[in-house]
């Protein structure tokens, strides 16, 4: 729920009063200084942050984008980034040298100006847009590898929208789970497995429970599972499937539908375990 504070500044009620009129349900960060929220589009889910400076003067618009580009990776990450910086969008695609997770950053110079509802939507429109149209590329060369060059001329164009779309009319909350960065330490895979798969099932787990109780708040069922950690975390598949599969049998009788979400791809091994689940259940019928 979100908690009011009687300290919040003019620009960051705007910006609340803004995300309520498009239907979203933002939180007051510590002391008053910050708002938040997730946007979800067809690409990805983006937690974005509208942020006082060190002066009441300065906002700043961050969203997350992506989280600890493989080293190796990194200097590839910033050629794509600077070829994909240029153009109409306001704000910037940065990463952090130290984590490689990777930001889109607009800071607003409010200084004697005011900041109206229609300039939040519009800000965070132009962030979203320029997030979206950079997303295929980024992840062609953080996971694929490809040139830089490559992904940043396959990076389809975009229009400058008005403001964001209006969101779903039945809620669909995030769940932003973690798995442990097995392929980040030294110590042997087989050192990391019974506790990655300890988080594995705790994630899944939770994320059904979850969407049991939003699917009783909303009337919607469909709740979307990704292959956690599977990809620059350095999970094992068999893990992650394995606890995929166990927190479904759990859920088997819940009124939910649950959909695999694939990057790019269909994945056979999960067509596979699919095709098992719906076989058990069609056993205890």
């Amino acid at each position: 729920m979100m908690k009011r504070t009687n300290t919040l500044h003019p620009f960051l009620e705007t910006v609340l009063n803004a995300l309520r009129g498009l239907e979203m349900d933002p939180e007051i960060g510590p002391g008053g200084r910050s708002v938040r929220w997730v946007f979800l589009t067809r690409k990805g889910a983006y937690p974005f942050t509208f942020a006082l400076g060190e002066t009441d003067e300065i906002v700043t618009l961050t969203l997350e984008v992506l989280q600890g580009v493989p080293e190796d990776r990194r200097f590839a990450v910033c050629e794509f980034l600077v070829r994909v910086n240029t153009g109409k969008f306001p704000g910037a695609l940065v990463m952090d040298a130290a984590t490689g997770d990777i930001r889109y950053r607009l800071v607003l110079d409010l200084a004697g100006s005011t900041l109206s509802e229609e300039m939040v939507r519009r800000y965070l429109a132009y962030a979203v847009a320029k997030t979206d149209r950079s997303f295929e590329g980024l992840h062609a060369v953080v996971h694929a590898g490809h040139h830089p060059a490559e992904a940043s001329s396959a990076s389809a164009s975009s229009s400058t929208p008005r403001s964001p779309p209006p969101p779903p009319a039945t809620p669909s909350p995030r769940r932003i789970c973690s798995a442990l960065p097995v392929a980040y330490g030294d110590h042997p895979r087989a050192l990391w497995e019974p506790f990655a798969r300890l988080i594995l099932e705790a994630a899944y787990e939770a994320t059904l429970a979850a969407a049991v109780l939003n699917a009783r708040r909303t009337g919607n069922p469909t709740v979307f599972l990704t292959l956690l950690g599977g990809g620059a975390f350095g999970n094992d598949r068999s893990w992650i499937l394995d606890a995929l599969r166990r927190a479904l049998r759990l859920y088997r009788t819940a009124p939910l539908q649950a959909v695999v979400v694939a990057y790019r791809h269909r994945d056979p091994a999960v067509d596979a375990m699919i095709r098992e689940l719906e076989a058990d259940a069609g056993k205890t019928r």
